[in-house]
C-alpha cells in the first residue's frame, strides 16, 4: 500500500527556492557593498595615515634642510669675513713692502751719490753737473731736476749762475731753446745744491741735447759746460 504525498506541499518547497535564488543576489551584493565601504574607509584611512607620516618625515627633512642652509650661510659669510681681512692684511703687506723697497731704492741711489761726490777720481775735482733727469709732465712740459757738486776736501762756499738750453730741431732746421729763468738761475753751496725747473717746449720741436752751463762768480774759476744726450735722461 503506498503513501501519496499532498501536491501542495511540493509546490510551496519550489516556490521558496525561487525566492531565495531572487534573494541571494542581492544579499550579495548587499555584503559586497557592505566590504567594499568598510575596506575603502580603512585604505581611505591607512592612506591619510601613510600620507600624514610621509609629510611630516617631509616637514623634518626640510626644517634639517633649512638648519644646514642656515648653518652653512653662516659660514660663508665668516669665510668671506676672513677672506677679506687677509685679502686686506695681504694688500697692506705690499703696500708695506713697496714702501720699504722704495725706501731701500732712495737709501741706495743716495749711498751711491755720497760715494760718487767723496770718491777721489780725478773727474771729481772740481764744480760739476753730478747728474740730471728730465720728467716728463704733459703735452709739452717737462721738469729738469739736476745736482750741482764741487770737490768736498777744502771745500769753500761757491756761487755763480747757470743758464740750461735745450738743441734740437723745428721743421728740419737746428734751434736752441734757453729754459732757465732768469731770476732763479742762481747757486751757492759749499757740497752740493739741487736744482728744479719746469719748463715747457714749442709744439713740433724735436730735442735732441741738454746743455748745463755753469758760471762761477770766481771770475778765476772756469765755467763748466755739460751737455748730455736728451732721450737718455727722459724719464
Amino acid at each position: 500500500m503506498s503513501i501519496e504525498l499532498p501536491k501542495y506541499s511540493i509546490q510551496e518547497t519550489h516556490e521558496e527556492s525561487k525566492k531565495l535564488n531572487k534573494i541571494f543576489p542581492v544579499i550579495l551584493f548587499l555584503l559586497g557593498l557592505i566590504a567594499g565601504y568598510f575596506g575603502y574607509k580603512i585604505f581611505s584611512e591607512n592612506s591619510i595615515s601613510r600620507t600624514v607620516e610621509r609629510n611630516q618625515i617631509l616637514e623634518q627633512l626640510q626644517t634639517t634642510a633649512q638648519q644646514k642652509v642656515e648653518e652653512m650661510a653662516v659660514e660663508i659669510s665668516q669665510l668671506n669675513a676672513e677672506n677679506t681681512i687677509k685679502n686686506e692684511a695681504v694688500k697692506n703687506l705690499q703696500n708695506d713692502f713697496k714702501t720699504q723697497l722704495n725706501i731701500q731704492n732712495n737709501l741706495e741711489s743716495e749711498i751711491s751719490f755720497y760715494q760718487q761726490l767723496l770718491s777721489p777720481n780725478s773727474e771729481n775735482k772740481g764744480l760739476r753737473v753730478f747728474d740730471n733727469n728730465i720728467f716728463v709732465m704733459d703735452n709739452n712740459n717737462y721738469r729738469l731736476e739736476a745736482t750741482l757738486v764741487q770737490k768736498i776736501q777744502k771745500a769753500s762756499i761757491i756761487s755763480g749762475s747757470f743758464e740750461i738750453s735745450v738743441i734740437g730741431k723745428q721743421e728740419d732746421i737746428k734751434k736752441t731753446i734757453s729754459i732757465d729763468k732768469k731770476e732763479d738761475s742762481k747757486y751757492e753751496f759749499k757740497y752740493f745744491q739741487k736744482i728744479s725747473l719746469d719748463f715747457s717746449l714749442p709744439k713740433g720741436f724735436k730735442a735732441e741735447q741738454l746743455v748745463v752751463e755753469l758760471f762761477p762768480q770766481n771770475k778765476k774759476s772756469k765755467s763748466v759746460k755739460h751737455n748730455v744726450n736728451w732721450a737718455s735722461h727722459l724719464k
